[in-house]
């Protein structure tokens, strides 16, 4: 103990901290140590949960049925365009399109404004040329692909498809809800071959889910491409026929044609190529880089506790 002389000689006690105090008490140091242990088993747990956690959410990725085995369809410079036609775009009322709209040969567009373009508008330039010309590789692509699922004809409504490539020699027909269901892949392709026209009813729609990407659904029609009014539909459509979208039709995806025209009626068109975020639930990976805060590691823990047991 260190002590210092009053005035009147006699040595005065320097008070103590309660925590110099606690440390000199018995079996002080035996519990910190059992303490820190029980911590180090905690933290060693949550680590191993977490990777176990991420372990599964990558084979339940990898293992998406489909995705591994297709691959997608190459759009290159058509990739931009939301809305690509060969004879003439027109547009009645406000439709939103957020990307590039083009046509060529042709350079008529009509309802733009009041219409709203987020990109560029190509109207027989260059670039709308050059767009055609990739538009027309995709659509031989996507045709050319080997069927991969079983074909499918008639009204698809109700039914759930897996990823695959999928052919129909029949018109192609939707009066109610289609689900693609990618499995947990978010890299899983539908390739939908048309060989005659494609037309969905008013209030339809195509479903995602399970990681299903809109930039990854194809639609390789040989006649015209038709949706009903307010109907929901996802993918890109690559049709030798003219394309009509009906009133107030949302589609995440693409129309482009690179022989006839295109209708639009105040519709939205959502570029399926921006990122989206969306949490369904299930286990997922831990990101680098971003792992929470409030827990410090065993070996942040060392330094910061090793001196309060000694």
């Amino acid at each position: 103990m260190i002590s210092t002389e009053s005035p009147g000689g006699t040595p005065a006690p320097q008070s103590q901290s309660w925590l110099s105090t606690l440390r000199r008490l018995p079996g002080f140091k035996v519990a910190i140590i059992a303490f820190f242990l029980v911590m180090l088993l905690s933290v060693g747990g949550i680590a191993a949960a977490q990777w176990q956690q991420s372990s599964t959410a990558t084979i339940a990725v990898t293992a998406g049925a489909g995705g591994p085995h297709t691959s997608p369809v190459a759009l290159g410079s058509a990739g931009s365009y939301l809305v690509l036609g060969g004879g003439g775009i027109t547009s009645t009322g406000t439709t939103s399109v957020g990307g590039d709209i083009g046509v060529g040969p042709g350079s008529a567009i009509v309802g733009f404004p009041p219409g709203i373009v987020a990109g560029t508008t190509h109207t027989g330039d260059a670039a709308a040329t050059q767009a055609q010309t990739d538009s027309l590789t995709a659509y031989n692509d996507a045709a050319a692909r080997t069927p991969t699922a079983p074909n499918f004809a008639g009204d698809q409504n109700g039914k759930t498809l897996t990823p695959g490539v999928y052919h129909t020699a029949a018109a192609f027909a939707l009066t109610g809800t289609l689900t693609l269901d990618a499995g947990g892949d978010p890299n899983a392709v539908f390739i939908f071959q048309v060989d005659a026209a494609l037309n969905t009813a008013a209030a339809s729609t195509i479903q995602l889910t399970n990681g299903a990407q809109a930039n990854n659904v194809f639609w390789q029609v040989l006649g015209a491409a038709g949706t009903g009014a307010s109907s929901t539909f996802a993918g890109t459509i690559l049709a030798q026929g003219a394309i009509t979208l009906g009133a107030n039709t949302n589609i995440t995806g693409r129309a482009l044609t690179h022989t006839s025209a295109i209708t639009l009626t105040t519709n939205t068109l959502t570029n399926p190529a921006a990122p989206v975020v969306s949490i369904t639930g299930g286990a997922t990976a831990p990101i680098l880089g971003d792992q929470p805060r409030s827990l410090d590691s065993p070996r942040q823990l060392v330094p910061r506790l090793s001196w309060f047991i000694l």
